[in-house]
């Protein structure tokens, strides 16, 4: 009986002894603790026509960055009641969400269920590379005991806001009210809201632009935490589940004024640089006419088609045979000519979308004349 104890008291110690040596290893490759005013991200600089109109943007990161006196406290709900329930109340580790994720995912022979705290999210993004270990999960935990001793929730939360990927190429929430929805944050709706909170889990399968039904999906779960939690009422985060979102594609500024625009980085990068350009948020006004540069744009393609013809038929682009080839055609040409026509989507209440209208080219050659045993397509 003696031996065995001293066999685990042996052990014991040991394995104290070595998690020790462990931890003041990793302790000393931590990174530097970010105070909130050293905290520089990558911003987008805008450039404007004379009127005043956004005609660019140059950047690395699409990002708006958006001070924390400036967040609608609906966004502060919505994110802490999806992501991290208890964030206001843990020191940077939910124990039990821990080991609840760990039983679960235990159970399941692999990982189904994470337990990543607001705090821990911003340590892995900020201070540490994307790798995928022991060590550097270690060392997560770890930064994020320090960042609760060292910031307040209101930082934390600045920080996470700013700098969380929400899809579509947008970083940080300022950026995502802007492409998502093309408004600022004090005018988005309790469902428009839902839907930003519910992308960080995984930004491309919750998109409201390419899975909708997703997204709405994740949407009622928002709303629903966000009930649970005693932010709104039950019967609100129905009325929000059941209202139809607008959201937006997003627009492409380089087919304003693409060579203007070129010709504006040029300069500034051989002026400035290409980190103040890309990175520093440079506001950029200058004396373009938009309307003009526009009707400029359009009499230039006008014309080289204009052209185009004159020179005579040059043979077909693609030989196309089969019946399935050439429906595949057609609904890809159909898309393109939508997507052209309306930067809209518009998700109803059960997830599906809005139907975008119909181009009746079914059935028809360049004459006008019937083509036999094509799919109906609308």
């Amino acid at each position: 009986m003696k031996k065995m104890l001293a066999a685990f008291f042996g052990f014991f110690f040991v394995g104290i002894g070595a998690a020790s040596i462990l931890i003041l290893s990793l302790s000393s490759d931590l990174p530097k603790m970010i105070k909130v005013e050293d905290y520089e991200p990558l911003l987008v600089s805008e450039v404007f026509d004379r009127e005043g109109n956004k005609i660019g943007e140059f950047f690395r990161e699409k990002r708006m960055l958006v001070p924390y006196n400036e967040i609608p406290e609906g966004f502060i709900q919505a994110f802490t009641a999806a992501e991290d329930a208890s964030f206001f109340h843990h020191g940077g580790i939910n124990y039990i969400a821990t080991l609840r994720a760990l039983l679960a995912n235990i159970r399941a022979g692999r990982k189904v269920q994470g337990a990543s705290t607001i705090t821990m999210q911003v340590a892995r993004s900020i201070l540490l590379s994307p790798e995928k270990t022991y060590s550097r999960k270690i060392k997560e935990i770890m930064l994020s005991f320090r960042m609760e001793n060292n910031l307040t929730k209101q930082e934390i939360l600045y920080l996470y806001l700013n700098q969380i990927y929400l899809g579509q190429g947008a970083y940080g929430i300022g950026a995502a009210a802007d492409i998502y929805f093309r408004k600022p944050l004090n005018e988005l709706t309790l469902p428009e809201v839902a839907i930003l909170a519910g992308l960080p889990q995984a930004p491309s399968r919750y998109s409201p632009i390419s899975n909708p039904s997703a997204a709405k999906e994740r949407q009622r779960y928002v709303l629903s935490r966000m009930s649970e939690e005693g932010y709104i009422t039950a019967a609100e985060a129905e009325q929000a589940a059941s209202t139809p979102v607008q959201v937006y594609v997003r627009k492409n500024y380089k087919e304003l004024a693409p060579y203007y625009l070129e010709t504006v980085r040029q300069l500034l990068v051989k002026k400035l640089g290409e980190v103040a350009v890309l990175d520093k948020g440079l506001k950029v006004y200058t004396g373009l006419d938009l309307k003009k540069q526009i009707e400029a744009q359009k009499q230039v393609r006008l014309g080289l088609r204009k052209l185009d013809k004159r020179q005579g038929f040059r043979g077909p682009k693609a030989n196309i045979t089969q019946t399935e080839q050439v429906a595949e055609f057609l609904l890809k040409t159909r898309d393109e000519l939508m997507d052209d026509a309306s930067p809209i989507r518009t998700i109803r209440a059960d997830g599906s979308l809005e139907d975008k209208g119909k181009l009746n080219l079914t059935g028809l050659d360049k004459e006008g004349k019937s083509l036999p045993n094509l799919p109906p397509y609308v």
